[in-house]
């Protein structure tokens, strides 16, 4: 994944020194360059959350505090060990090709830590693309995106110094563009 500032993004917000940006990939040839595979034929989705500290002092991150909702309804990342089991992987890998992809993809996803002063930190959540199927006029079963609502995240960062949290947001998140 590109390492850029938090502030390059198109949806970035920012409180005080610190900018947070959410980038939905929600192309898949995007996410095969990024993830080795077709994630959103697999339907999921790939949500990168950047956080730029151009502040004097440290805050805190946590994948707890990043909500995806849709209208009302919380929707949960998936476990990453979902993200690489070996049916998504096409169960055609050796173990130390699946353990090197485990390996990548811990490394690649959003977790707890602080971010310090000059720092920019980057990572990945992985959200379930619900679809739903339904009837078109001439009787077929079409599959659709179940989109009811608006999809939205919010990023919740925590100052060490004080510990006062900022809510960051809410983010408008792109539909995914390859339907199957």
């Amino acid at each position: 994944m590109p390492e850029r500032n938090a502030d390059l993004y198109p949806e970035h917000r920012s409180a005080g020194e610190v900018t947070v940006a959410v980038d939905t990939v929600h192309d898949g040839a995007r996410a095969q360059r990024y993830f080795g595979t077709d994630l959103i034929s697999r339907d999921i989705l790939p949500v990168i959350i950047v956080v730029s500290n151009h502040g004097g002092s440290g805050v805190d991150v946590d994948p707890a505090d990043v909500v995806k909702t849709r209208g009302s309804a919380m929707i949960d990342p998936l476990p990453p060990e979902i993200v690489i089991d070996d049916e998504l992987l096409g169960g055609r890998l050796s173990e130390e090709t699946r353990q090197q992809a485990r390996t990548h993809l811990g490394e690649l996803v959003f977790q707890a830590r602080e971010v310090a002063p000059g720092e920019t930190y980057r990572g990945v959540l992985f959200y379930p693309i619900q679809r739903q199927s339904r009837l078109d006029s001439g009787g077929f079963r079409v599959r659709d995106f179940a989109f009811g609502g608006l999809l939205s995240m919010q990023v919740v960062v925590t100052a060490v110094a004080d510990g006062q949290r900022h809510r960051l947001g809410p983010f408008h998140l792109r539909h995914p563009t390859a339907m199957r």
